[in-house]
């Protein structure tokens, strides 16, 4: 789980960066989704 969080937020950094601006992904979020299943 906390692995699982840790690559979260590098992809979400990764995103961040390739767009020039902060991405919020938070549960509610349906793109939140759509990278925890990317992710598992």
């Amino acid at each position: 789980k906390y692995n699982q969080l840790k690559k979260l937020n590098y992809l979400k950094f990764k995103l961040e960066c390739s767009r020039g601006r902060p991405l919020y992904i938070d549960e509610e979020s349906p793109y939140y989704g759509k990278v925890v299943d990317k992710i598992k």
